[in-house]
């Protein structure tokens, strides 16, 4: 009954993640249409320890000592928490922009392998969209054991597949569209 309930809490989880990320979507289609050529100085500034980029706000945990290393979908709640999912990251622009802060740490990224039985088919983002911006480190994904289903960054920048249950390096990246 328990793995039953975790399994529904864990469907809902993704549902909302989905319904907030295609929100965010929306919403900044529509302010790129309204304010095309105006700018965007209508944006409020992203909250305190949220940095900007590109019409979002990330942020990184581990700077305050409340937040500890978490799993993949404790540090999914915790981003859905604030508003926001762990980090899309969409292009190289983007990845260059948040390798800048790892500060020689792991970050959880929002996405995660889909699997039909044992194998791996490909990579989901929380948001439900494909896979289609990589940067896999050398010999990555290599799903060892068969357990690894969920990304992360390393400290380098590069990705790996690892374990969504491990919390050594379990640090997170949330993401939020900037208010317009």
């Amino acid at each position: 009954m328990l793995l039953e309930q975790g399994s529904a809490l864990r469907e809902l989880s993704e549902r909302v993640t989905q319904s907030l990320a295609e929100a965010g979507r929306d919403r900044e289609g529509i302010r790129r249409e309204l304010f095309a050529g105006f700018g965007n100085s209508s944006c409020e500034p992203c909250p305190r320890r949220w940095l900007p980029f590109r019409g979002s706000c990330y942020l990184f945990s581990g700077q305050e000592r409340e937040e500890s290393k978490a799993t993949w979908e404790e540090s999914q709640r915790y981003c859905a928490g604030a508003g926001a999912h762990l980090v899309i990251v969409g292009d190289l622009d983007e990845q260059d922009f948040l390798s800048q802060d790892t500060q020689g740490r792991g970050y959880w990224l929002g996405l995660r392998a889909e699997r039909r039985g044992r194998e791996v088919k490909g990579y989901q983002w929380v948001d439900g969209s494909p896979l289609t911006f990589s940067h896999w480190n050398r010999g990555e994904p290599n799903d060892a054991r068969g357990l690894e289903d969920c990304v992360m960054m390393l400290h380098t920048g590069l990705w790996n597949d690892a374990p969504c249950r491990n919390k050594e390096k379990g640090n997170w990246i949330c993401e939020k569209r900037n208010k317009c």
